[in-house]
């Protein structure tokens, strides 16, 4: 058995002004006011020992230790460990952290803190003493002070030992090992910044609330009849930044202003009246997003755009460690997410930057090495026909094939080869060859969009399932950009026909200034030229060769980009594999080419898509039968029944153990949670308790729920297996990172590539497959081997 030690190190803080909850962990433990008040240490179940003194009389004392030859446990191991590295040099042999560990056995059930912990498990009461600390260094305790804290923080490493044996017997050792990964990428950090780079970004930021400013500004000057100069910018700044100025400039247009139920807090438990409603998230604030006002939109716009300082903030913290120290640590949940997925944290959001974002050039490999990455190819629709048995279906995918065209081959009974694109569409919604398209990697020309691209829906960035070519149609020019006379186009408020779009000066309007406003903020574009010479082309039309991009996103839709600014777009491939019935799909077809299809053919096309990945159907009435057995505590287990043989399967299904205290079970022995599961009484809807309150279940979210968890699991296998020759340095959803020497670079490439493809014991013959590259900064390009 290794050697187990728990520590715990009590350092000084200012809650008004230096304190975890004010800036990230790196941060505070390299600023100047950083100090180790004191530090307590148990080895196995011997005694709690506590230590206080200098920086170098601690390090001594902390030298009695043999760290490299042990497994250290912490309770936010990642702070711990992060001051045992960078203040006094220490790398124990494995890390491991009963707070990530609580966060994915418990989930929303208790609070991970400490406190919450040991009344859940009944092992004892954390103490207070660390409020009465606040703002003391170590010189300001008295002894009898300093001997009472010592008591409290040995109290925390005895509860934090007690937690570890009670939960240490329920995780694998690939989790542990996930653990150990997660909290080293922040305590032995790989990546340093480029403050150039992000001088660069924030110089973009604040460029773009100054042209979101100055947007206003037009128009407020053109209703009051003087020149946009005569507009005070400061004191518009000021009305989009006041919640009560914002509420009167929005009532000087009629719009009513969107209110919610105040928040109860500490000094008013039960508040009573409303508040304004305009964070992010609240649907009347949102609904002002698509108004019909196109003045209104603007003004949603230039809020969010003045308002949120969340780009600005990130790279400004990015800006300060590299002035400070340098370095990036990088901040992980481990199981941050219902479905064990890693989540960002310590106010450094690495999870959802574009690749092509100043920010990812900012982050770089140290003198003589480069960043090595790999991300998993459509890995969660590979897993959910896996899981789902659907294995002649993920054979036609292994093989290169199109599941869309094999589809319209059986609905129109014509050969594979010979299916058109009317036939592979119901509907069509097409975008000439060279029309700029919005990804994560930046404006692409849409033929080269490829399936690992995520796509800007005008809310956020969405996946979609690949490039349909539709041959040579007739098209018009919408400010430059070429479509289809049908293509739909978002107004803001409704989809309209782009034949009708350019031939009313008011909804082009409408239609370009909501594709601005609905921009994500790292994007940019040339100066739109005026709207008059775009539309001289209105009228002109050419036959072009034009595609479609398939299932973009759950809103289908993607934004391109025309000569006057980007334009949001409908795509119309419907998402039958996630249960789109016949009423549904006809009612689409209609809204999108004009045509009634019918309800005898919707029905028609609805069916035979069921009967051919009808084990997928299948999957979500289990889903419904999994979310039952749970609620009505009952045990049984998920997944495919029977499977058909194939060249790379085999006849074994992948089966999961459903309990009905603790949820899925996974391949990783940890568990797929619905907590607190509740039946409405008169819908009979499922519903489970989340950190935002309650949320829907039923079959078909059951099963993507089971399949982005088991793709999860997916990715934490190889992540261990690459770590253990490349230690892994950052993970962003399917992709992993690491920095290796610049001679070994194409090496670790192949590798990381490798282990990515390689199937997991529990799902023998799983085609997955993954692509790889490599550079001095976080932004290079990803290609197959």
């Amino acid at each position: 058995m290794p050697t187990i030690i728990v520590v715990d190190i009590e350092t000084f803080y200012r809650k008004r002004d230096y304190s975890l909850s004010k800036i990230p962990t790196q941060v505070y433990i390299e600023d100047s006011r950083f100090e180790v008040i004191g530090v307590a240490v148990k080895v196995n179940n011997g005694p709690t020992e506590w230590f206080s003194g200098s920086k170098e009389q601690t390090k001594q004392w902390l030298g009695r230790y043999d760290w490299d030859k042990s497994v250290v446990c912490a309770h936010n191991a990642l702070f711990d460990m992060s001051i045992l590295n960078i203040v006094f040099g220490i790398r124990p042999k494995r890390i491991c952290d009963t707070l990530s560990m609580a966060r994915a056995i418990h989930g929303v059930e208790v609070g991970g803190s400490l406190k919450a912990l040991a009344i859940k498990y009944g092992i004892g009461e954390k103490g207070t003493e660390v409020d009465d600390a606040d703002g003391k260094q170590r010189k300001d305790f008295t002894p009898e002070q300093l001997a009472q804290y010592g008591e409290y923080c040995k109290n925390d490493v005895e509860l934090t030992y007690q937690l570890l044996c009670k939960f240490s017997r329920k995780f694998d050792p690939v989790e542990l090992y996930l653990i150990d990964m997660t909290v080293r990428m922040h305590s032995e950090p790989k990546f340093e910044l480029d403050i150039d780079a992000l001088e660069d970004n924030l110089h973009t930021v604040k460029t773009e609330k100054e042209r979101l400013l100055a947007e206003v500004a037009v128009w407020l000057a053109e209703e009051r009849g003087v020149l946009p100069k005569d507009i005070d910018r400061e004191i518009l700044k000021k009305d989009l930044q006041s919640n009560p100025r914002f509420a009167k400039l929005l009532e000087s247009y009629g719009v009513e202003v969107p209110m919610k139920p105040k928040k109860p807090t500490k000094k008013t438990p039960d508040p009573t009246g409303k508040t304004y409603a305009f964070a992010l998230t609240d649907e009347g604030f949102k609904a002002l997003e698509g108004h019909e006002d196109l003045r209104i939109q603007t003004l949603y716009a230039a809020r969010v755009g003045i308002k949120s300082t969340l780009e600005e903030r990130r790279t400004e913290r990015f800006i300060d460690m590299a002035r400070s120290v340098g370095y990036l640590a990088v901040p992980l949940l481990y199981y941050g997410a219902l479905t064990g997925r890693w989540a960002a944290s310590d106010k450094i959001n690495l999870q959802n930057i574009p690749r092509k974002s100043k920010l990812k050039e900012a982050i770089v490999a140290p003198e003589g090495y480069v960043i090595v990455g790999a991300d998993l190819s459509n890995i969660e629709l590979r897993v959910g026909l896996y899981f789902a048995g659907q294995k002649e279906k993920l054979q036609l995918l292994a093989d290169g094939m199109d599941l869309y065209k094999d589809f319209a081959s059986s609905a129109f009974d014509v050969p594979y080869d010979e299916v058109d694109d009317e036939q592979r569409f119901i509907g069509k919604t097409c975008v000439a060859h060279g029309t700029p398209v919005l990804c994560d990697s930046g404006w692409k020309p849409i033929q080269k969009v490829t399936i690992n691209d995520k796509l800007w829906d005008g809310e956020e960035w969405v996946c979609h399932q690949g490039l349909q070519s539709n041959g040579y149609k007739e098209t018009l020019s919408l400010c430059g950009s070429w479509l289809t006379p049908d293509h739909l186009v978002w107004s803001g408020t409704q989809w309209l026909e782009s034949q009708s779009v350019v031939s009313d000066s008011y909804i082009l309007s409408q239609v370009l200034g909501t594709g601005a406003a609905n921009l994500p903020l790292q994007a940019t574009y040339p100066d739109p030229i005026m709207l008059e010479t775009s539309a001289l082309l209105a009228n002109c039309r050419k036959k072009y060769l034009v595609y479609d991009l398939l299932s973009a996103g759950p809103r289908h839709r993607f934004t391109i980009l025309t000569d006057a600014g980007p334009v949001i777009v409908h795509n119309c491939q419907l998402s039958l594999i996630y249960g789109t019935g016949p009423a549904k799909l006809r009612n689409a077809i209609k809204t999108m080419s004009g045509k009634d299809i019918g309800a005898e053919e919707a029905q028609r096309i609805v069916t035979l898509y069921r009967e051919e990945y009808s084990k997928v159907a299948a999957a979500w009435g289990k889903g419904n039968d999994v979310i039952d057995w749970m609620w009505s505590l009952s045990d049984e287990t998920f997944g495919a029944r029977g499977t058909q043989k194939s060249k790379h399967f085999g006849t074994d299904p992948l089966l999961l153990d459903v309990h009905n205290l603790y949820g899925i079970k996974l391949p990783s022995g940890m568990y797929l949670p619905y907590p607190d599961l509740q039946k409405a009484a008169k819908t009979n809807e499922m519903s489970y308790a989340t950190r935002n309150g309650r949320s829907r279940i039923y079959g078909a979210k059951c099963f993507q729920n089971t399949v982005q968890a088991l793709a999860r699991c997916v990715m934490g296998e190889a992540m261990v297996r690459i770590h253990k020759r490349y230690p892994v340095a950052l993970t962003i959803h399917d992709a992993c990172y690491c920095v290796v020497p610049e001679g070994e670079a194409e090496e670790a490439r192949r590798f990381i590539i490798n282990e990515l493809r390689k199937e997991p014991a529990w799902a023998p013959g799983i085609p997955l497959d993954a692509e790889g590259g490599y550079g001095k900064n976080l932004s290079f390009k990803m290609t197959k081997l």
